[in-house]
């Protein structure tokens, strides 16, 4: 949801939230104790933990999070081969198709650089959102970037589509003008809220890389 055409509800969701938390109680794990408990199950388990956090769970998933950003080698591991396609499963917290995928692969030629599309059954109509993961200094979390794309020259895995700007056909009012960032629930886990246009918006999504 674009918080520029919906200028109202980040406060909004703020008052949700406060709300929530006097309604329904807030589980005490920490970051620590989440993460190891997640690292202790593999991945099937991992997906089914993941398709039971709703916008509420996905929210305190965020702020539990804080300080614990995610890096580029949490997208692709350093001992993947260059140019070998990195699944991330995911669910976000839209009302409605909420599953999808952020496949990732290091550049052959430039390893420091990750690319990146996205995958669902959205994609033949508002395309496949490209992107380049960056390492945020000053947030110290990494930025799912869609104002950049791969180059045209890229070499990327086989079965991708062609490359796209997220200014073009119905993707632009998707991820033009939007920045990812993501924060670290565990080895697999990591836990994401969009930005548009510099300004947070109320939508979460969790990630879980594929073994």
């Amino acid at each position: 949801m674009d918080n520029l055409r919906f200028p109202g509800m980040v406060p909004l969701m703020s008052a949700f939230s406060q709300l929530v938390d006097v309604v329904f109680p807030k589980n005490e794990l920490s970051i620590t104790q989440l993460a190891e408990h997640l690292d202790c199950m593999n991945h099937q388990e991992r997906l089914s933990w993941m398709k039971e956090q709703n916008l509420v769970d996905q929210m305190r998933l965020w702020d539990l999070a804080a300080g614990c950003g995610a890096t580029l080698d949490h997208l692709v591991p350093k001992e993947f081969p260059l140019g070998m396609e990195v699944v991330h499963e995911g669910k976000n917290t839209l009302p409605v198709i909420s599953a999808f995928e952020k496949r990732f692969v290091r550049d052959i030629d430039k390893p420091s650089i990750i690319h990146g599309s996205n995958e669902g059954v959205t994609r033949f109509a508002i395309g496949p959102g490209y992107f380049v993961a960056e390492y945020d200094e000053t947030r110290a979390e990494v930025g799912i970037n869609y104002y950049r794309v791969p180059p045209a020259s890229t070499a990327l895995p086989s079965g991708w589509p062609v490359i796209k700007t997220n200014e073009e056909g119905l993707q632009k009012y998707v991820f033009s003008s939007m920045v990812d960032y993501l924060r670290k629930l565990s080895n697999h886990v990591s836990i994401g809220r969009a930005y548009k246009a510099n300004k947070q918006t109320p939508n979460y999504f969790i990630l879980v890389r594929r073994e």
